[in-house]
């Protein structure tokens, strides 16, 4: 996670390279304004935001999630041939964000906290003119002005969550023995998240991300003998993250990540892999080893 001193540059390819979650809705008649939805994650948890502003500058502006941090999206202005940032929506753990604020670091605006309480929508508005035409700048000017409304009328839903039990498993061998292997992926990346390949010796198998018959491997699990796992850590040779050892059976189970990009730019399984990168840490943790029959 980023904080406000950070955020400045974290957009400067937000219009290329990603999918673009942004919606300008219909506008609001009965007040002159539009509301922008866009979707934000911090973790395996998925929201939508929206919020309003004048019809004026609704019209030029969109939210475009940064095509690296899921978590943050940069508002954009583009008008006659020109486009520049006038701000950002950023969502924090609200642990951490509490945290910052006893540290007395530079952070954005707190707009609201999710009905569990869990994460904080922050928000920063326009810093410095991004525009040299004075009907652009205009338009900035009239978004700082605007800024108490703009927040105020910030909305926050969950729309993706990891499940409470877990929705994949498979079967691993080591020796003579077969232990099933079983985790959770976030309902919204349900259907896209497969199992692959295994390896020569049953004890590993690769983990895929398909869509639309365009597949790639983002991942994979790797079960070892515990005391053979050691030894080639000890050797400080490449090697899978540890993610549980069972000191009864003698086994270590280990995750790798995808090491290089395997999607085109700016396609929608792209995105896909971002999201499931961005939850991976929570799905590790919901892993299970258990010695089958």
């Amino acid at each position: 996670m980023y904080f406000a001193l950070g955020m400045v540059c974290l957009f400067g390819l937000a219009m290329t390279g990603c999918t673009n979650t942004n919606q300008v809705l219909e506008p609001n008649e009965s007040d002159n304004t539009k509301t922008i939805r866009t979707e934000l994650q911090e973790g395996t948890a998925r929201y939508a935001v929206t919020f309003s502003v004048p019809e004026e500058i609704g019209q030029y502006l969109t939210a475009v999630p940064s095509p690296n941090d899921l978590s943050s999206a940069g508002l954009i202005l583009e008008k006659d041939g020109q486009s520049g940032q006038i701000g950002y929506l950023t969502i924090y753990d609200s642990a951490e964000y509490d945290d910052l604020k006893t540290q007395d670091v530079p952070l954005e605006q707190e707009a609201l906290r999710s009905a569990d309480g869990a994460v904080v929508l922050a928000y920063q508005g326009p810093q410095d003119s991004v525009f040299s035409d004075s009907v652009s700048a205009a338009l900035v000017d009239q978004m700082y002005a605007a800024t108490e409304a703009v927040v105020s009328s910030m909305t926050m839903e969950q729309i993706g969550a990891l499940p409470e039990s877990p929705n994949m498993d498979t079967v691993l061998q080591v020796g003579e023995n077969r232990y099933t292997v079983s985790f959770a992926v976030p309902d919204y990346l349900q259907d896209y998240v497969k199992f692959g390949v295994w390896t020569q010796e049953d004890n590993g198998i690769s983990i895929m991300l398909s869509k639309d018959g365009v597949e790639g491997n983002i991942g994979h699990i790797v079960l070892y003998d515990a005391k053979e796992y050691d030894a080639l850590r000890a050797q400080n040779l490449p090697l899978e993250t540890e993610v549980l050892r069972d000191d009864t059976e003698g086994v270590v189970l280990a995750y790798g990540g995808m090491q290089d990009a395997v999607f085109e730019q700016g396609t929608e399984q792209v995105e896909l892999a971002l999201q499931y990168h961005t939850a991976v840490g929570d799905i590790l943790e919901t892993m299970q080893l258990e010695k089958s029959a």
